[in-house]
């Protein structure tokens, strides 16, 4: 890979062609949305899963679900346990929700982009739609969550997933033992047992974007291609 931290950028405000495709896998195109790389055939890695379970859950997109072979979690986090002091915009979510008016603008302070009220509860209420990787979750709750992701795609053997964890990710907080929350993790998207598609890994010195610690970005992209080279 010619420029290492190419990929350490996932947080793209702008779709691009990766330049590097070569080193991935040959012939095949990535395009990055945000904190997404995709193949369009072959390839979906995600720092969440959340547009994954969408489709997943969407009949109409299951001839691109059956397409997809590999599924890369970068940075699974928790949402609501990374901002544990914003109770009293929850209440005003849940307020205008109540009223019918989820789709009405939450306050700047709230958070970092605008943001309406359903969505503000999606990220951030427990069992929210988005409340997938959070530590307080029993195994049970993670199974309903994730416990489907293996089986789709077609049959449960052609779908590789892996979960790739940073050990110094700045949006986890401290009292969460991210080694345990991995391998609880991995074990709800194999569905308690019933699958053994997803596989862990953790970065020990990893920030959130792997950015800092040298070689992380590397080890990344290494571990997804060795998952493609059977494709």
């Amino acid at each position: 890979m010619k420029d290492e931290d190419e990929w350490s950028r996932f947080h793209l405000t702008k779709v691009r062609r990766s330049k590097h495709k070569s080193d991935v896998c040959a012939g095949t195109y990535l395009y990055i949305v945000h904190n997404c790389i995709l193949h369009t055939r072959k390839l979906i890695m995600m720092s969440t899963i959340h547009n994954y379970i969408a489709d997943a859950a969407d009949t109409s997109s299951s001839s691109r679900i059956e397409r997809i072979k590999v599924v890369a979690l970068q940075a699974p986090v928790s949402d609501r346990e990374t901002d544990q002091d914003n109770s009293k915009y929850i209440q005003h979510a849940q307020q205008l929700v109540s009223q019918n008016q989820g789709d009405e603008m939450m306050p700047r302070s709230s958070f970092w982009a605008p943001i309406t009220a359903s969505r503000y509860i999606s990220l951030f209420d427990k069992d929210g739609d988005d409340d997938f990787f959070s530590s307080d979750l029993t195994d049970e709750q993670l199974r309903e969550r994730l416990g489907h992701v293996s089986r789709e795609g077609g049959s449960s053997s052609e779908l590789d997933v892996l979960a790739v964890y940073s050990g110094k990710d700045e949006y986890v907080p401290s009292f969460v033992d991210k080694n345990k929350l991995l391998k609880r993790m991995v074990d709800a998207m194999n569905d308690g047992g019933r699958c053994t598609n997803a596989k862990g890994l953790m970065l020990p010195n990893a920030n959130h974007n792997l950015s800092k610690s040298e070689g992380d970005a590397r080890t990344f992209v290494d571990a997804v291609s060795e998952l493609l080279r059977k494709w």
